[in-house]
C-alpha cells in the first residue's frame, strides 16, 4: 500500500489512528470514570432503558472528553510530519503530502522562508 500512489495516503491515516488510539480510550475511560454512578442508578429505577441511559446521561457527560479528542487529534493531523517521513518520505510522486511537509521543503530545503511560512 505505500508504493501505490492511490492508497498511500490511507496507509499514513491508518498508521495515525494506530498511534492515537490509545490517548483516546485513555481519555473515554477517564471521562467514564468520572460519571456518578448514582445518577446512573437513579436513571435505572425510573425505568431508563440501556439507550435511553447512554443517550440521555452518559453521552452528554462525555461531551468535553469528545471535544477533548477532537482537539488533540485536530492538532497531531496537522503536525503529522514525522510520520509521513518515517513512513513514505513524501510517498510515491509526492502523494502523502501534508501542509507541515510543504512548509519544512520550502522552509529548509529550498530556503523560501516566506513561501514556507
Amino acid at each position: 500500500w505505500i508504493k501505490n500512489k492511490d492508497f498511500v495516503i490511507y496507509t499514513v491515516v491508518i498508521a495515525g489512528v494506530w498511534q492515537a488510539s490509545g490517548f483516546v480510550m485513555a481519555m473515554f475511560l477517564a471521562g467514564l470514570r468520572g460519571i456518578d454512578g448514582e445518577i446512573m442508578k437513579a436513571a435505572q429505577i425510573d425505568g431508563a432503558s440501556a439507550f435511553q441511559l447512554y443517550r440521555r446521561i452518559v453521552i452528554p457527560l462525555l461531551r468535553p472528553i469528545f471535544l477533548s479528542a477532537f482537539v488533540v487529534l485536530a492538532h497531531m493531523a496537522i503536525k503529522s510530519y514525522d510520520l509521513v517521513v518515517a513512513l513514505t518520505s513524501g510517498g510515491p510522486g509526492g502523494s502523502a503530502w501534508l501542509p507541515s511537509n510543504f512548509m519544512y521543503e520550502y522552509t529548509f530545503k529550498r530556503n523560501e522562508m516566506a513561501v514556507g511560512s
